[in-house]
């Protein structure tokens, strides 16, 4: 998923410096991986190889270098993202610049007395269920009003097929078959196709995304 919306940088409103950065982390990750899996592997073996401090304090700089780039990343992204997600996932970015920094200082927070690492818990982990909807629709935006048809949604967004020709961050009010009317704002457009980011989720009993 990241990767294709590294290639769509543009149809998401991602800044080119910030798109740039985060795919030279995933590029630098790869290498920083390959370089400390000889120790990954040797790890809890009794009779492992013995490793080079030299070579011990060149994998420690990479991924601490690593993790500096990563915190910076998520800092940059947070304030991209939060117009778009709920606020459980700016609790996400505030979880992990937390844990980034401290792997920066080189502390153990993370790892057990067996040497084992447990990552943080995020509050937000599991993906949203989207329900179909499958109706004709109307979105009406600055005054005018466009044809769609409202394909699927979760409590937090609504993706649709549309005639009109929208920006990010545009304010649309979305009316169904029955006149409900859900407003939101776009948080992504392409090809005739957008999602839409409800201005209030949807309450768990609703209708809508009853199973």
């Amino acid at each position: 998923m990241v990767k294709v919306a590294l290639r769509s940088w543009q149809d998401i409103g991602l800044p080119r410096d910030l798109a740039a950065a985060v795919a030279r982390i995933y590029f630098n990750l790869a290498d920083a991986k390959k370089l400390a899996l000889p120790l990954i592997n040797s790890a809890g073996i009794f009779a492992a190889p013995k490793i080079p401090l030299a070579k011990l304090e060149q994998i420690t700089a990479v991924w601490r270098k690593l993790a500096e780039d990563c915190r910076d990343a998520v800092l940059e992204l947070e304030p991209e993202t939060r117009w778009r997600l709920n606020g459980t996932y700016t609790g996400n970015a505030l979880v992990l610049s937390k844990f980034l920094k401290e792997a920066m200082a080189g502390l153990r927070t993370c790892v057990n007395q067996y040497g084992e690492v447990a990552l943080p818990l995020l509050p937000q982990r599991r993906k949203m269920p989207r329900y179909m909807l499958l109706q004709h629709c109307k979105i009406f935006s600055q005054g005018s009003a466009s044809a769609a048809f409202a394909r699927d949604l979760s409590k937090n967004d609504l993706s649709v097929d549309c005639d009109g020709d929208f920006r990010l961050k545009d304010a649309v009010v979305v009316v169904l078959r029955s006149g409900r009317k859900l407003p939101g704002l776009i948080v992504w457009f392409k090809d005739g196709k957008a999602g839409v980011r409800f201005n209030s989720p949807l309450p768990d009993d609703d209708l809508l995304i009853s199973d």
